[in-house]
């Protein structure tokens, strides 16, 4: 592989709360299987902006969202099936598809 090669696109990066002792506590835990796939974005980081996606910060602190390679905004159940087939939890994200 060229170094200079830019890596690939994450498939979704993941809005989660940092001060929430639960949320950190996943997104540690899928940081160690996500490798490239996957980006997190703490809301409460310095010069994070949430109007800039069309929504407040208790919008995103009620209910899990994230921001899809194509910049759309993704909220719900449909993060986490995303965020564990990136991770290569398949097998944990395939329920969450069930109707």
């Amino acid at each position: 592989m060229d170094a200079t090669a830019t890596p690939p696109k994450a498939l979704i990066t993941i809005l989660y709360d940092g001060q929430c002792p639960i949320c950190s506590r996943e997104i540690a835990w899928l940081c160690n299987r996500a490798s490239c796939h996957l980006d997190f974005q703490d809301v409460h980081a310095d010069g994070f902006d949430p109007a800039t996606l069309g929504v407040s910060l208790n919008d995103l602190l009620a209910e899990i969202h994230g921001i899809g390679a194509d910049g759309s905004l993704i909220k719900g159940i449909d993060v986490f099936a995303i965020a564990y087939s990136a991770a290569g939890l398949t097998w944990l994200a395939a329920p969450l598809r069930w109707p």
